[in-house]
């Protein structure tokens, strides 16, 4: 089988400095990106001044700069209330990490932590995308010049097995040869249900280039959680009838477009606020780490990677609000106003009333969407007690 060390990732790999000229050459030929930038900017910029500074930008790191942070600026501008962060005073300038982070956004997540980095003169995150998302070569081209690996899913038997030799070993090049960090979701998909939990498959990937010594293998890669939280979910009511299939042991099938459907949803919805949090890095809890080895190591890595996402998790009033209509008490009145309450309540009975189903069961799958990451926190908590 083919050597770990040695495979190739040409055909994963974002653009190189020396790729970008070709690959800005051949976004502004295709009429799809003309109209996300327009719809981006909102006229504020016409796209004939945007063309123009595309044509002068030589790398990667002038087309982030150049164009994606100033749409995602835009982005928030116009579809939030706010946009804070913290934990910046965990990670070092210099050094490179993997960036273990919850998932609620197929597109902002990874944007938005590279913003953040982007804008306190850190450098960026490479980001691992599913090639179920990039099947479009105008969106290829624009993840890969936005320093995105492709990440191959639903592949089987052998070429499963080199899928994720190639992921594993190229997430390990960039960090411990190239010096550049990576983000990657904690696990395959979207957090649907409001449960972010670390999926072990992940992290015995990870440790796959490093079969010799998978240990200090993991060690090496600096991982370091990453929570992000949206006080409101613009998809979430795309995610109930999926959540219901769930809950009644039905098989769901997913629509066509309905990724694209929902990554556009993801950046033109109403968010409320969006907080995002940098974590301890996990080496920081080494004391955890000793005198384990094996399946005992991945799933303390799991476990410590899960501790510090649901004490950093952003709680907003819809999170207590949820918790306590599902429950029937108040026991978090305290963390909300009557408003709103009332301002939850009425998106939910707008949102749930959008899909087809019992509605009874889907305001509980709604509910249970906010509410869960509350519940987690108190679950864990207790059982720390």
């Amino acid at each position: 089988m083919m050597e770990v060390e040695k495979m190739e990732f040409e055909d994963i790999r974002p653009l190189h400095d020396s790729e970008v000229k070709e690959g800005i050459g051949r976004l502004l030929a295709v009429k799809e990106f003309r109209g996300m930038v327009e719809y981006a900017f909102q006229g504020m910029i016409p796209f004939e001044k945007v063309e123009e500074q595309l044509k002068r930008i030589e790398t990667v790191k002038e087309f982030q700069s150049g164009l994606i942070t100033k749409m995602l600026g835009f982005v928030i501008q116009k579809t939030s209330d706010s946009f804070t962060f913290s934990g910046l005073e965990n990670i070092e300038k210099d050094k490179a990490y993997l960036f273990l982070s919850t998932h609620r956004d197929i597109v902002l997540d990874s944007a938005l932590m590279n913003l953040v980095l982007n804008d306190n003169e850190y450098e960026t995150a490479r980001i691992a995308i599913g090639d179920n998302l990039v099947k479009e070569p105008w969106i290829n081209d624009l993840v890969r010049l936005n320093k995105s690996f492709i990440v191959k899913r639903g592949r089987q038997g052998k070429d499963k097995v080199l899928a994720s030799m190639q992921l594993s070993s190229y997430i390990a090049h960039s960090i411990k040869t190239d010096n550049e960090s990576v983000w990657i979701a904690q696990r395959e998909g979207r957090t649907k249900d409001g449960i972010d939990k670390t999926q072990p498959g992940l992290i015995k990937m990870l440790s796959i280039a490093g079969r010799k010594d998978p240990v200090n293998h993991l060690r090496s890669l600096n991982i370091v959680p990453v929570s992000i939280s949206y006080e409101y979910n613009p998809c979430d009511a795309m995610l109930l009838p999926e959540l219901l299939a769930k809950s009644e042991d039905r098989e769901y099938v997913k629509s066509p477009m309905e990724d694209l459907m929902s990554m556009m949803k993801g950046i033109e919805g109403k968010k409320g606020r969006i907080h995002l949090h940098f974590g301890r890095p996990l080496n920081d809890f080494s004391e955890n780490l000793k005198n384990v080895n094996g399946e005992k190591f991945v799933s303390q890595v799991v476990s410590l990677a899960d501790h510090e996402i649901y004490h950093t998790f952003k709680l907003w009033p819809t999170n207590y609000i949820a918790c306590d209509l599902l429950i029937g008490n108040q026991r978090w009145e305290n963390e909300y106003s009557a408003e709103e309450k009332a301002t939850f309540e009425k998106v939910m009975t707008q949102r749930v009333a959008s899909v087809e189903g019992n509605p009874d069961k889907l305001k509980e799958l709604y509910l249970k969407m906010y509410a869960n990451p509350v519940i987690m926190r108190m679950t864990e908590t207790n059982e720390e007690n």
